[in-house]
């Protein structure tokens, strides 16, 4: 008898496969399989059950695991913009030896199939609604609120210099198992041409309010000053992820076993919205975009220094 399967059940049954035996490799620890079994799906960039087992076995690669994040690094975040960074520095994720480090660079593999899941032009939690189904853009979204914060964790302890016990921003040392033989006390050396915003660094570096940034300090070695096209993007790395951190928290329910995190938007996002200098950064979701805005001259490059000090200076 003929078959009446078509070719559109063929290729819904072959995706569904290739999925059930991904999700069977990453129960085995197995994750190029299951990156390999999954690339070689194709059509299949609108299914959220495929977007979230690919966007898996990218973070199965980078040593991402949802039952530590929840059981263990959960907990360690802060409920204050204090002591918020500093908690993401002491996951047992967060060790981090480069800019180009194995896996900082899959788990962000892993973040950016589920921020352009459904292939949005903006990876914004308002433009995925539209692709999926709310359980659907829940799910995603979730998910990547939790690589984001495991991502920038890794992030602060490298640029950062943290203490991985402490969380303590210039603090790293091999003696407290941070072996990069960093150090700076600064994620970065400001010098913006804006004298008024160079007074205020300057005034708070000298009032020793930075913590280790003090008016002695250096900044990271990997961030050489700018105009500079390689710490533009690196800088941008950590402004897309804090802003996709607060696009998400702002836009979903945030599970009630999620500790601290409800409390955590609506303190930032009320500081992007009051300083004139940072509400341009703000609202940059992409990389591409952060890279194209803030490289092309001194003044704009200003932006990213003025980002970088309120937010991740000032409260790390």
């Amino acid at each position: 008898m003929a078959s009446c399967a078509t070719k559109e059940d063929e290729q819904e049954e072959s995706l569904k496969e290739a999925i059930d035996t991904a999700r069977i490799y990453l129960t085995k620890n197995k994750c190029d399989e299951a990156i390999k079994t999954l690339g070689a799906v194709e059509g299949a960039s609108k299914n959220a059950e495929y977007l979230k087992a690919l966007a898996s076995s990218f973070a199965c690669r980078s040593g991402y695991r949802t039952p530590t994040f929840y059981g263990t690094d959960l907990a360690k975040i802060g409920s204050t913009q204090s002591t918020f960074f500093s908690g993401l520095a002491t996951f047992t994720t967060s060790e981090m030896i480069s800019p180009i480090d194995a896996s900082f660079l899959d788990l962000q593999e892993a973040i950016n199939i589920l921020l352009y899941a459904g292939e949005v032009v903006v990876p914004s939690a308002a433009e995925r609604i539209k692709v999926f189904s709310s359980i659907e853009a829940s799910d995603i979204n979730i998910y990547a609120l939790y690589m984001i914060l495991v991502q920038l964790g890794k992030y602060l302890y490298y640029y950062g210099n943290a203490n991985p016990v402490t969380g303590e921003k210039g603090a790293g040392a091999t003696a407290n198992g941070n072996t990069n033989r960093l150090t700076n006390g600064c994620l970065y050396d400001y010098s913006p041409v804006d004298s008024d915003l160079a007074t205020t660094i300057d005034a708070a570096r000298s009032a020793e309010i930075l913590g280790s940034c003090t008016a002695t300090a250096t900044g990271h070695v990997k961030l050489a000053a700018l105009p500079n096209v390689t710490t533009v993007s690196r800088m941008c790395q950590g402004v897309v992820l804090f802003n996709q951190m607060l696009d998400l928290l702002s836009n979903i329910t945030i599970p009630t076993s999620s500790g601290s995190l409800d409390s955590i938007g609506t303190l930032f996002t009320d500081v992007c919205s009051s300083i004139s200098q940072t509400s341009e950064v703000c609202s940059v979701l992409s990389q591409s975009e952060c890279e194209v805005n803030f490289s092309v001259s001194a003044a704009e490059a200003d932006k990213l220094q003025a980002y970088f000090f309120i937010f991740f200076e000032s409260n790390f």
